[in-house]
Parts: C-alpha cells; sequence; structure tokens
C-alpha cells in the first residue's frame, strides 16, 4: 500500500512522494481531484494519503476532512502538523534552521531543529489576507466602485506577471500595489534579522505564496544578513518522506483487519490457552511498534489452520 502526501495549506492542494528523491505528483482544487491525478501518475489504485495540517486545526476539523478524504476514495487517512513535516524535510547535517512561513492568513517565523521547533512570532499585517485588504481599498479609491479583497487578490497575480493593467480603462501599476506593502517588507526585514542574530541557524529558508510576489522575494533576498533559499515544498517534501513510514503502518492496519477477519473461522475451535496467546498476540500488534507481532500472528493462524475442524 502506498501512501501520498498532501500539503493542505493552501487553497490549491498539492500530493507528492519521496521514492529516493521527493516528486510533486498532483494538484487539485479539492481531495477527489488529488486522488484521481495521483492514480493518474501511478497508473494504479491510491487509498491512503497523509496530510499535513496547520497545527492549529481543531479536532473537529480534522475530523471533517477525514470525512472529506474518505468521500474521495482514501480509506486510510492519518496527519501530521506543518511543523512536523518541515521537522522532516531537514537534512541530516544541518542542526537547526530558521523558517519564513509566508501564508494568505498569517506569516509566522520559527526555528526548528532536527528534534523540535519553536515558534518565535506571528509578524502581523505580513500575510496575504492583509496585503488583499489594502489593495482592495486602494483599488477601490481609483476605480470609483467597491473592489472585493478576493478580487484585488486576483488582480494582484495577474500583476506578478504583467507591468501594467487596464481595468475599468484606468491604467494599474504593479508598482502602485508594491508602494502599498514596501514599508510592510522592511519592518519584517529588520524584524528576521534581529532573529537571525539571536538564534545563529544554520540555514533559513523561504515558503509560502508571499515569495512569489516580486518586490517581496527581492527585497528579502536583499536585504536579509543571511541569503535565504526560496522553496514552495518544503512542507510537502517533508510530509512526503513521512508518508513513506506511513506506508508501513498502514499496511500493518491491514494486514491486522486480514488476520482478524481470519481468525473468526478457527476461533471456536482453540483451547483457552491458545485463546490467549491469539490475545496476546493482537494486543502487542495493535500497537504497530513493528512487523514481528503481526508475523507471529499470520505464523499462528496457519498453525491452528492446519488443526481446525473445517481444514481435514
Amino acid at each position: 500500500m502506498r501512501s501520498i502526501a498532501i500539503d493542505y495549506g493552501s487553497e490549491y492542494l498539492r500530493a507528492g512522494i519521496f521514492d529516493g528523491r521527493y516528486r510533486l505528483i498532483a494538484s487539485g482544487k479539492n481531495l477527489l481531484e488529488i486522488r484521481e491525478g495521483s492514480e493518474i501518475f501511478f497508473n494504479d489504485f491510491v487509498s491512503s494519503c497523509l496530510i499535513a495540517v496547520q497545527k492549529n486545526y481543531t479536532p473537529e476539523k480534522l475530523n471533517a476532512i477525514k470525512n472529506n478524504a474518505n468521500e474521495a476514495g482514501f480509506d486510510y487517512v492519518d496527519f501530521i502538523t506543518d511543523t512536523q513535516a518541515k521537522i522532516s524535510a531537514l537534512d541530516e547535517n544541518i542542526n537547526s534552521a530558521l523558517i519564513l512561513d509566508m501564508g494568505a492568513s498569517k506569516t509566522e517565523l520559527e526555528i526548528i531543529s532536527q528534534s523540535q521547533s519553536e515558534k518565535i512570532s506571528e509578524l502581523k499585517n505580513f500575510n496575504g489576507n492583509y496585503f488583499n485588504k489594502i489593495f482592495s481599498e486602494f483599488l477601490s479609491t481609483r476605480l470609483l466602485h467597491n473592489i472585493k479583497a478576493i478580487e484585488a487578490d486576483g488582480i494582484k497575480k495577474d500583476l506578478t506577471d504583467k507591468e501594467i493593467l487596464i481595468i475599468g480603462g484606468k491604467k494599474i501599476y504593479r508598482y502602485d500595489f508594491e508602494r502599498l506593502i514596501r514599508f510592510h517588507i522592511f519592518d519584517a526585514v529588520n524584524f528576521i534579522n534581529a532573529m537571525i542574530r539571536i538564534y545563529e541557524p544554520e540555514k533559513f529558508f523561504i515558503t509560502g505564496g508571499l515569495a512569489n510576489i516580486p518586490i517581496v522575494k527581492n527585497i528579502i533576498e536583499r536585504d536579509t544578513i543571511m541569503k535565504p533559499e526560496f522553496t514552495s515544498d518544503l512542507i510537502l517534501k517533508g510530509a512526503s518522506i513521512l508518508a513513506v513510514l506511513n506506508d508501513k503502518k498502514n499496511d500493518n492496519k491491514a494486514r491486522l483487519k486480514a488476520l482478524q477477519e481470519n481468525f473468526k473461522a478457527v476461533r471456536n475451535f482453540l483451547t483457552p490457552s491458545q485463546n490467549d496467546r491469539v490475545n496476546r498476540f493482537f494486543n502487542q500488534a495493535l500497537n504497530l511498534k513493528g512487523n514481528a507481532n503481526i508475523n507471529a500472528l499470520e505464523n499462528l493462524l496457519n498453525e491452528l489452520k492446519k488443526t481446525a475442524p473445517e481444514s481435514k
């Protein structure tokens, strides 16, 4: 059974695998599109996934995501936090890294090591939603009608590739947007530099959608005292590595489920001591700490089937 990793942290979902190297295999607006895209990649059924989510997701939200995944055709669904994924993505020879995660709803600065993470701070007024808000206010004034934040977001993305847009007969320049956010970027850079001096990380990673905005990328790259590495796949890469371990866990779950069904055929013919032995093995195997107890159960089942009345 192969598990795929899914980054659930943005409006557009992405899936990846690690088979000696990290690979992006599918993207889509929902979990059904992710499963179908993954099956096209493998030319085979995909029924297991490991989903990386924000660490503040409530049990109710995780349960809703799991239900959606089940409806999309995933029989086995497990979760990790985006922080666990980041730690997993860290190369073994790197002891510490500073990560600037610039998302739509918030931007966080985090220091991670091989074994733990520490949230340093959330940068106020430095996220996609805030930028959309101030840009929509500017556009509403310029175009003389109300522009919603979601519309401003679309215009902002168009300005990533174009210097000028004509909207309602009026010119909107990329510089108009850059002028609004420039000083927020400078404030963020000053804070980042202070944290680099305090924590002295070996690496500085930048991830998240704001890194796609040219002025954000250029100023941070130019003005931070440590050269950043821009990556959109840090979380998905780490989740893909952990999904390899998830494969083994879900294989064990499937084997245990099959064993439980098979043992029903011989349970009535077991002696009390044999029943105790089976129960002990099952209790140990349910911890899923390895294959040894599951292997022992399979061997015991084969042994018992030879002596059960049905097999004679």
